[in-house]
């Protein structure tokens, strides 16, 4: 069994939301136009976020989600520098918010971060 890749996914169009996409900033949605970026979005591992969105996030609202999407991402990579990971992305299909870890793909990248991470949180664990 195979999760599928979210450009593969026909989002189905509820009648009454068609052009949802238009409500929502570029950077939340999966494209296809950009080659380097469609790659990126297809070998991560999206999943539905249901435990913070458990319902379409209004266009507006997107200012959570963007606060939180940035200060985690800060604090994963430049504060405590979590070893295996720099933050997590968000993309949204009809306003449901999908999520995904951002790795550190390097193996020595992630060895010369754990001196950094305990330091800086090693008395949390």
């Amino acid at each position: 069994m195979k999760f599928p890749v979210p450009h593969d996914v026909k989002a189905k169009t509820i009648p009454g939301t068609e052009g949802w996409e238009r409500m929502y900033p570029y950077q939340y949605q999966f494209v296809t136009d950009d080659p380097t970026r469609n790659q990126y979005e297809k070998e991560m591992f999206w999943f539905y976020d249901g435990l913070h969105y458990p319902e379409p996030l209004y266009p507006f609202d997107t200012i959570w989600d963007e606060a939180w999407y940035l200060a985690l991402s800060q604090y994963n990579n430049r504060i405590f520098m979590v070893p295996p990971v720099r933050g997590v992305d968000h993309r949204m299909i009809n306003g449901y918010v999908y999520i995904s870890p951002v790795p550190v793909k390097n193996p020595e990248e992630i060895g010369s971060r754990v001196p950094h991470f305990m330091e800086r949180a090693g008395h949390y664990y």
